[in-house]
């Protein structure tokens, strides 16, 4: 998990999700946060906890226990998503939010520069109005009596409130931090100033380049920008496993063998029980699970050599044990799988957990597209494929296919 986001409404995680998503992301939206969440193959978690309306106490407590029931599953970037008119309990919540991780700065960034909402020396406006001058300001439930982002903040926040000023974030990126670390210890809340789309893009820098871990309040703009600069690894590998024995998949491999883009393993019968192969393997792993990322990550047995019977399973049992210790390196979830034999894709899911799928159709005759079901690995593509089934394409198409359905669970 690189990052979880929590919202106050339903519309404001999905809203928050998808300028994840932009920026090649997987996102996870829990519609209503309070049940047990594991983890998945998301890049990011975002829940809703369904605090807009909540009183100022309930809303903390709700935000500061379900950031704790998370315990480690939050990577570098926690974010507090907040709404873009300033509504809500912007103070409560990023409080909560600060005690339950122990984070010791929160950057409030309320600016959305291309939907028209800047934050100038201090206050929201949309169009260039004020936002407490619009009509948005008297909403019933959270009516805005100031524009002024530090005050809605500190209405209900004990926290120190430092402005980030936009002369500041103009000095250069080198002052802005050194502004920012002269702040000193202790907790505080960075209110900032932003104005335009290289004004977010220099916050963002600067919070990564203060080395700590970053948790960011803003309606998604900025957590858009923070995830371009902590992006898990780029585009997922495609994971391919091929344990049969039979010779027609020799011709699919060799379509791929020589691509610079695909790295493959080989595995030879009685491999697994020789001392070195330890080490040849951790090579191995290190070396494809390193960004930037191979396209295609694959492991197969020797074909000319793998025998029948009791020591051919146990051939299978090892690649399927090599690809459960390749997927544990990765730093983010495959696009997908692609399994050619059936034995080896029986195998493979038990080696990684995969207990049930769901088929979404043919790509090739006795070629099927799935999807996982439960677990770890759920909302994974899964390809399994005949060992004697398909022309010198097959593997091709079915890389192919995970590929564009990576593309399309964006």
């Amino acid at each position: 998990m690189h990052a979880v986001v929590i919202a106050d409404d339903l519309t404001g995680a999905n809203v928050v999700g998808a300028h994840l998503v932009s920026e090649g992301w997987r996102a996870r939206v829990v519609t209503l946060a309070g049940q047990a969440v594991g983890p998945g193959i998301e890049d990011a978690l975002v829940l809703n906890v369904h605090s807009r309306l909540l009183s100022g106490a309930q809303a903390y407590t709700r935000v500061r226990e379900t950031i704790a029931r998370l315990g480690d599953l939050g990577g570098r970037l926690l974010v507090k998503r907040v709404d873009s008119t300033a509504r809500g309990n912007l103070g409560g919540e990023i409080d909560a939010a600060m005690d339950a991780s122990r984070r010791r700065l929160c950057w409030a960034v309320f600016a959305d520069p291309v939907n028209g909402k800047q934050t100038i020396d201090g206050r929201l406006l949309i169009d260039s109005v004020p936002v407490d001058r619009m009509p948005i300001a008297h909403d019933r439930a959270s009516p805005l009596r100031t524009a002024a982002v530090g005050e809605l903040i500190g209405a209900q926040s004990r926290r120190r409130l430092v402005p980030v000023p936009l002369r500041v974030l103009r000095s250069g990126r080198r002052e802005a931090l050194s502004y920012v670390r002269d702040i000193g210890d202790g907790s505080a809340i960075l209110v900032c100033d932003c104005a335009t789309v290289d004004d977010l893009g220099m916050l963002a820098d600067v919070a990564v380049d203060l080395g700590e871990p970053v948790l960011a309040a803003d309606p998604g703009p900025f957590t858009a920008q923070l995830a371009v600069r902590l992006s898990p690894a780029g585009r997922p590998p495609v994971f391919l496993a091929c344990g049969s024995i039979q010779a027609t998949i020799l011709g699919q491999l060799d379509e791929i063998r020589n691509d610079p883009g695909v790295r493959l393993f080989e595995l030879a019968p009685g491999a697994a029980g020789d001392p070195a192969f330890r080490a040849t393997l951790d090579r191995w792993a290190e070396a494809v699970t390193t960004p930037p990322l191979p396209a295609v990550i694959g492991v197969y047995s020797s074909f000319d050599r793998v025998p029948q019977g009791a020591e051919g399973d146990r051939v299978i049992e090892d690649l399927a044990a090599v690809v459960a210790v390749v997927l544990d390196r990765l730093p983010r979830a495959p696009a997908g799988l692609v399994l050619a034999g059936g034995q080896t894709a029986a195998a493979v899911c038990a080696a990684i957990g995969i207990t049930e799928v769901t088929v979404v159709g043919s790509i090739l005759p006795y070629t099927i597209a799935s999807i996982v079901g439960g677990g770890r690995w759920s909302g994974l593509p899964v390809v399994t494929k005949g060992g004697l089934i398909g022309d010198h394409t097959a593997l091709v198409r079915s890389i192919d296919y995970v590929r564009t359905c990576w593309t399309c669970l964006l």
